[in-house]
């Protein structure tokens, strides 16, 4: 047989001592590195108003895709930073598609660019945009990619933005006036249904013992359900996409080539005296509900 192989490592180096020493070092590292990630899976947003407040769910953008519609993303994008005073924006991830060499390599070819000039642009656009009223930031599926490369682009992009960093989905406490919402926000969630297409986040709702507000994106198609359960209201909702043309989606049957999904982002107006929301498809109807609501 084989002779055995010899010890890297010094019997009599290996002591209780030794071992103890190693063990409290192991220890040290594992807490200064917990200390350095910035995710915060619970957070809580003060609002102050004394008058109704709108927030937006936007996701799935996938900056600088060939089939993405750049102009309706940056129009919304401005009129949101343009009525800051009144309403806030929840970023549910997907910014980027960024495919790269390990992960979907032949969809690169349906890219404007390489995966890090479209971080940059991503950049870009969030800080003109919404650096003023972006209140939090989930990471998405296409956004994780690059941690194959140890890098966190949506934590690194939440950092640049000053805002909390929820990663894969959190929980926000949303303190309108004198009203606290309890909103679920992730990207994906599991427990999909083709005939129930809300059931993912009726499974969240009964998950974290309920919600004012469960918002998901990644499906590509927007949605709606305002329900009742167990004694409140709650609103069910799901983000479409500015990806309207999307070749995988449309092979596998998920999207029509003759009728895109339509890119809209969900909107819900809470009150600041009363427990009291109300949730829209598209925050274009929202705002416009908001700002009479307002006086505006």
């Amino acid at each position: 047989g084989l002779p055995a192989a010899e010890s890297v490592i010094d019997d009599e180096s290996v002591t209780s001592e030794t071992l103890q020493r190693l063990w409290e070092a192991i220890l040290d590292t594992q807490n200064a590195t917990q200390a350095m990630d910035t995710t915060r899976p619970v957070v809580e947003i003060p609002i102050q108003t004394d008058k109704p407040w709108g927030a937006v769910f936007f996701s799935d953008q996938h900056v600088l895709g060939t089939g993405v519609n750049h102009q309706r993303m940056e129009a919304d994008m401005q009129t949101w930073r343009d009525h800051r005073d009144i309403l806030g924006v929840f970023d549910l991830g997907d910014n980027l598609d960024q495919f790269l060499p390990t992960k979907h390599p032949s969809a690169m070819m349906e890219t404007l660019a390489r995966p890090g000039i479209q971080r940059a642009m991503v950049k870009h656009l969030w800080q003109k945009y919404l650096s003023e009223v972006l209140k939090a930031k989930v990471r998405g599926n296409h956004d994780a990619w690059s941690s194959a490369a140890d890098y966190d682009f949506a934590g690194e992009l939440a950092q640049e933005m000053g805002v909390p960093f929820l990663g894969d989905g959190g929980r926000v406490w949303l303190h309108v006036g004198k009203q606290t919402y309890k909103l679920e926000l992730r990207h994906d969630f599991p427990f999909k249904s083709s005939l129930n297409t809300t059931n993912s986040q009726r499974r969240l709702f009964e998950f974290a013992l309920g919600a004012d507000v469960v918002c998901f994106g990644h499906l590509h198609y927007p949605d709606l359900h305002y329900a009742w359960r167990n004694g409140q209201n709650v609103a069910l909702l799901r983000c479409s996409t500015y990806k309207e043309t999307d070749s995988y989606a449309q092979s596998k049957g998920l999207q029509l080539g003759y009728a895109p999904p339509p890119p809209d982002m969900p909107m819900v107006v809470f009150w600041p005296h009363t427990h009291r929301l109300l949730p829209f498809r598209d925050y274009r109807d929202g705002l416009m509900c908001l700002k009479a609501l307002r006086g505006l």
